[in-house]
């Protein structure tokens, strides 16, 4: 692993032992695993759930994080970051944002499992972006990952058939916005590398992508008609757990992870969540995926580790982006 972390970082800073990178990544992973569960404990206890409740709890997430971050601020005006630096971290929170907005909608229409292993795609959109915008070959063994990978994916959407919990939709809805919320949670990774290879702090990268993410989210629920009062007090109690556990304790340990590990690398361990979320699904509802979505599962997971175990070299540090 300890090939893994990243060379160039700020000489003045030191770098981290791997005992303790690895002790973060677990705890993050566990933490950052737990939002499916709260999610779908919360529109559980919602009697009408919507798209606008989705938003809901994206926002209100967002907004508890950045009120909880609120001390983070402090010594963001002397530390005299460029436009560059800043920059990197407010488009990492509007993907933040996206993520949150189309991933937590997913769930309204498919199940734990196949939308946190479709959302687990990121670590292929990260190498076809080092490969079509940073011109890095990738090898004849990362193709084929790519390609087992896209068919275990196709295998979960013909073998998902969870029922719907409100909305109408097909199931191919959810799943479509899973891979939307993909899409974004490889665009977080890279920007927030990006950030925190430059000269931007841990915390306050933390705090402008919290902060912009919040921003982002805060009038979509009222955009979609649907407002911050008059949910259950379970629904509250699990938003804010989510907010708490999963945001502050889960992503905050991603974000310090994203200055000292590969973007690839993080991306690759972050396929662990489909089995910790499914874990914690079955102890929390006592639900079991189907054959086929377990075993698309399996092989989504070994065409990307395949994918990113092959690929030449990590992405040129100079320009994570």
């Amino acid at each position: 692993m300890t090939k893994a972390l990243s060379p160039a970082l700020n000489c003045r800073v030191q770098q981290p032992s791997v005992w303790k990178i690895a002790s973060v990544l677990t705890v993050g992973l566990v933490a950052y695993s737990s939002g499916a569960i709260f999610i779908r404990l919360a529109i559980c206890d919602n009697q009408t759930p919507t798209v606008g409740f989705s938003f809901f709890l994206a926002a209100s997430r967002m907004l508890i994080a950045m009120v909880c971050c609120i001390p983070a601020w402090r010594g963001f005006s002397q530390a005299n970051y460029s436009r560059r630096d800043v920059w990197a971290s407010l488009v990492a929170g509007i993907a933040l944002a996206l993520y949150f907005a189309t991933w937590i909608t997913s769930l309204n229409f498919t199940s734990i499992a196949v939308s946190t292993t479709l959302v687990n795609l990121n670590p292929l959109w990260v190498l076809l972006v080092s490969w079509l915008w940073l011109r890095h070959k990738p090898t004849t063994l990362t193709l084929w990952g790519i390609g087992i990978a896209i068919l275990g994916a196709a295998l979960i959407s013909g073998a998902a058939a969870s029922p719907q919990l409100g909305g109408g939709a097909s199931v191919s809805v959810g799943n479509g916005l899973a891979l939307v919320g993909s899409f974004s949670i490889a665009a977080y990774i890279l920007f927030g590398h990006t950030a925190q290879q430059a000269k931007i702090s841990s915390q306050h990268h933390m705090v402008l992508v919290y902060s912009t993410a919040a921003l982002v989210l805060i009038p979509t629920p009222l955009l979609l008609h649907t407002h911050y009062t008059g949910h259950t007090w379970r629904a509250y109690s699990w938003m804010a757990l989510m907010a708490l556990i999963t945001q502050m304790l889960g992503h905050t340990c991603l974000n310090w992870l994203m200055k000292w590990v590969k973007p690839t690398l993080l991306s690759a361990v972050l396929l662990m969540e489909p089995i910790v979320a499914s874990g914690l699904g079955y102890l929390t509802f006592r639900t079991i995926p189907s054959v086929g979505v377990l075993l698309g599962g399996v092989i989504v997971i070994l065409g990307v580790a395949i994918a990113v175990l092959y690929q030449r070299s990590t992405l040129p540090n100079k320009t994570h982006s």
